[in-house]
Parts: C-alpha cells; sequence; structure tokens
C-alpha cells in the first residue's frame, strides 16, 4: 500500500468520526463499518468485499451506543477500516477480519477521549473570546479549529495505526497460513456471542425462542431478502399525529432563523463535544441566528444571550429538538433567564432517555440490518433503501420537532414523549429485532463457514447453536461480556497450537 492510501484511510476515519456536515446523518451510517467499510474497499480498489466485511464487521457493532461522552467496546468506524484493509490486501474471511479489527478498534476510545480533552480547551478559548466581544470566536472554536485538529489527528494516527496492523498483520500471515484458520475460527465464534450478547441486552422473555427458531429455519429455508424489510415497514406505518391547538404566530424571529439554528445544531452537535459542556458549546452557537435577529441593534446583549447558552447541556440530538424551538420561543418572548435555564436543564435529560431508545435502539439497527443483509446477499437496493430512511429519519424528526417546539411549546415536547413511548415501531421493535438479527447472523455465518471449505455447512452452522446456548446462559448467569470476550480468543489460542 502506498503512501497516499494511508492517508486517504485516515481521512475516512475523519469523515466518519467527525459527523460533521452531514446534517447528523453521518452518525447512523459513516460511523457504522458497514461504511467505513465500504469507502475503505473504494479507495483499495475492492469496494464489493469492503463492503462485506463492513457488514460482517457490523453485526458484532449492532448494538452500539454512545450516550453521554462516553465510547465503549471499541470505535465501530475504525473497525471497519481496519477489518476491510486486512481482507482485502491479505484475502482474508470477513470474520478473520473480525478477529482483528474488533481488538484494535478499542484504540479508538483513546483516541475519543483525547479528542474531549482538545475539545475542552477550545470550548475555554471560545468561551473567553465571545467575553472579550468577538462573536466569530464561536465559529473558530466550534467548527474550524476542533475540526482541522480531528482531521490532522485521524490522518496522522489513524493512518499510522492502520500501516502498523498492516504490516503486522503482514508479518504474522507470511509465517504461518494457520494463522488464518485461528483467526477465521475466532470471528466465527465472535459472530454467536454478539446474537448472545444482543439476545440478553435485549431483555425479551421471548429471545432466545424466537433466535433459535428463526436461525434454524433459514439454515434450511432460503427467504426472500426483501420480506423482512417489507414487514417491518407495513408494521411500523403510524398514523401521523398532528397538535389540534393553533400554532406560535413568529414576532420578532423569522422562519428562516429557526431553519439558521436547525443547520447550526444539526451539522455541529458534536463539532466540539467536551467532557465540561458536552453539547452546550453547540447549543450556544445554534442560538446566534436567534440572537442576531432579538438583538441585531445590541451586541452586547448578544453576546451575552450566547454565553448565557454555553451552560452543559445534553440530550439526543434528533429527537430533542423541541428543546430547542421551545426554548427560541421563550427567548423571543423575554421570559426571565431563571426560567429559560431551569426548563432547559429539566428537559434535557428526560429527552436524551427517551430520544436515545428511539434512535439509537430502534431505528439505527433497524435501518442498518437493512443495509447489511444487502451487503450479504448482494441486493444492494436494500442497502440504499436502509441509508435512505435512517436519512429521513434524523432529518424529519429533528427539523420537525425544532418547529412544533416553537409553534406550540410544552405540547410538542408531550407529544414527542407520547411518540417515543407508544410508537408502533417502538412497541414491536423486540420481535422485530431478534427475528432480523437471528437471521442475518445465519447468513453471515453461512457464507463464512462455506468460505473455508466445510463439508456440510448446514451441520456446522446448526452446530453453533450451542455456543449461543452456553453463552446466554453464561450471561444470564451475570458473566461479564469482557470475560467471555477473552474467552473466545483464549480458546482459538489453544486450538491453534494443540491442533
Amino acid at each position: 500500500m502506498t503512501l497516499l492510501k494511508f492517508i486517504l484511510l485516515g481521512i475516512i476515519y475523519y469523515v466518519g468520526n467527525s459527523t460533521s456536515f452531514t446534517l447528523g446523518i453521518g452518525y447512523f451510517t459513516l460511523y457504522r463499518p458497514v461504511f467505513s467499510g465500504l469507502l475503505t474497499g473504494i479507495v483499495l480498489g475492492n469496494p464489493v468485499t469492503g463492503f462485506f466485511v463492513g457488514a460482517i464487521i457490523n453485526i458484532f457493532f449492532i448494538g452500539f451506543k454512545s450516550t453521554g461522552g462516553s465510547l465503549k467496546g471499541g470505535d465501530p468506524c475504525l473497525a471497519g477500516i481496519i477489518g476491510s484493509m486486512i481482507a482485502i490486501n491479505y484475502n482474508i474471511q470477513g470474520v478473520g477480519a473480525l478477529a482483528i479489527a474488533y481488538p484494535v478498534s478499542a484504540v479508538g476510545i483513546i483516541f475519543w477521549k483525547y479528542r474531549l480533552n482538545l475539545n475542552s480547551y477550545y470550548v475555554k478559548e471560545g468561551i473567553k473570546g465571545l467575553k472579550k466581544g468577538d462573536l466569530n470566536s464561536i465559529n473558530q472554536y466550534d467548527i474550524y479549529y476542533p475540526q482541522m485538529s480531528l482531521l490532522i489527528f485521524n490522518i496522522v494516527l489513524g493512518g499510522m495505526l492502520s500501516f502498523l496492523i498492516y504490516k503486522g498483520v503482514g508479518y504474522v500471515v507470511d509465517s504461518s497460513i494457520d494463522v488464518v484458520k485461528y483467526l477465521n475460527f475466532t470471528g466465527i465464534i465472535l459472530i454467536i456471542l454478539s446474537g448472545a450478547i444482543l439476545s440478553i441486552n435485549h431483555k425479551w422473555k421471548y429471545t432466545i425462542y424466537f433466535f433459535t427458531i428463526f436461525y434454524v429455519f433459514s439454515v434450511f429455508f432460503k427467504l426472500d431478502p426483501y420480506l423482512i424489510p417489507v414487514i417491518i415497514a407495513i408494521l411500523s406505518v403510524q398514523k401521523n399525529r398532528r397538535i389540534k391547538e393553533p400554532k406560535n404566530k413568529f414576532k420578532i424571529i423569522k422562519k428562516g432563523d429557526l431553519y439558521k439554528s436547525w443547520f447550526i445544531w444539526m451539522n455541529f452537535t458534536h463539532s466540539c463535544y467536551s467532557y465540561e459542556k458536552l453539547q452546550g458549546f453547540a447549543f450556544a452557537h445554534s442560538m446566534v441566528p436567534i440572537f442576531r435577529r432579538i438583538y441585531k441593534k445590541d451586541k452586547e446583549k448578544l453576546i451575552q444571550s450566547i454565553i448565557r447558552h454555553t451552560d452543559y447541556f445534553n440530550t439526543e440530538p434528533n429527537i430533542g429538538t423541541p428543546i430547542h424551538g421551545y426554548i427560541i420561543r421563550l427567548e423571543e418572548e423575554g421570559k426571565s433567564k431563571r426560567q429559560i435555564k431551569e426548563i432547559k436543564e429539566g428537559l434535557m435529560g428526560v429527552m436524551a432517555g427517551m430520544g436515545d431508545s428511539v434512535t439509537q435502539t430502534v431505528l439505527a439497527p433497524l435501518t442498518t440490518m437493512a443495509v447489511i443483509y444487502g451487503a450479504l446477499t448482494e441486493e444492494y437496493i436494500l442497502s440504499i433503501g436502509g441509508t435512505l430512511i435512517m436519512s429521513f429519519a434524523v432529518i424529519f424528526l429533528s427539523l420537525k420537532g425544532y418547529l412544533d417546539g416553537y409553534y406550540y411549546g410544552k405540547l410538542a415536547l408531550e407529544e414527542r414523549i407520547k411518540f417515543s413511548k407508544n410508537s408502533r415501531i417502538v412497541k414491536l421493535f423486540p420481535v422485530m429485532f431478534i427475528i432480523s438479527i437471528s437471521i442475518i447472523i445465519s447468513k453471515a455465518l453461512i457464507l463464512s463457514i462455506g468460505a473455508v471449505s466445510v463439508e456440510n455447512i448446514r451441520v456446522a452452522t446448526l452446530s453453533l447453536l450451542i455456543f449461543y446456548f452456553i453463552f446466554y446462559f453464561l450471561l444470564n448467569k451475570k458473566i461479564k461480556e469482557e470475560l467471555l470476550l477473552a474467552s473466545v480468543y483464549l480458546l482459538g489460542i489453544v486450538l491453534f497450537i494443540f491442533t
């Protein structure tokens, strides 16, 4: 591989890791292994393999959630890049690439922590600039400096990490072909372990039965790849609830100001995400068009109002947007600073919990599974459809929340909470998820086992249910996931040494 390719891999890591400039869509798409794997494949001249390997790796990360500044279980984007790079360059199966990519992805957690610490510095400097009367400092320290440093950081460190893994894996693979067998075995067991982890985490009493039935069914019968997405779509259709109260009329603020505020929020929610403020600096930035309108003749009040909103803030960026619209309405009405602060702080936690239960727990896994299944079956229209649905959902939910929050105030927040609790897709999610993931895991294992020259693929795939039941039992007995993950690698090493 050339230096240029390593630099391009670093840029892919930046694109997925930044999530800026994508209206919030990047976090649910480009940050996932199936997408970063596809981009890696494009750079390395083999997009089909990159997409397939990214899909295999993404199965392990399908339950990924990042809340409250945390990054647990590894960096999905980094895993997709490393895994696809290895698979394409050394002709290693997707499951073998997963066995390497997963532990390497833990390095992304270290990167994430340094990023948040650096952003804490940028936030402090940005607030200092505002206090000195420099309104442009919020652009500098919420967009330019954080994104430039992240780009350099990802290109240098991401590119260097890719180079080291590339060289290290090349050396090991060249020294012993049996290493590939170990990697494939470990990756296959990781996939079935992920099924057990997902089954336990969804806390539905029928999970193990549904997983087993549909796993076995998909081993013996070829399913139409469009069947499950069509069923999910039909079950998810829901009449749009309209708020019947009259809309709040624009007084000082114009509708265009709301759109500008929404645009800033959705693009830069995590641009300068920091430990002390989390999304606080981004919230203040999103209020700039609003205060420019309200205090267009009073720069001092404009800046003081922006500074007031740099306090700690954190919520789900898409479901939580009625907060923004409501706060903008209160600012326009001239409500007291204390009242606005109390409402803002009181609502963010409620909407964060509710929002994550919809976007990160329900919408992202379902749409990503459509993308994965499309990659595995080469029915790419499924992948395109899943991507478009998630993209539309992010834009629709966030923009509607912004506007409704301004138009209807508290009623919009109540309606958003009702939606998060009572929507049909949320209620039906456990059964839809378990059926879908069992079929996807079965399909991935059949393809992976078939690629390693096993004589009876069906018997081998069915036998892996034994591992599923063992893992499920141990997890149910509160054995830690980390211990089981370590045991999978150790088991692979033992088999590698003694067979």
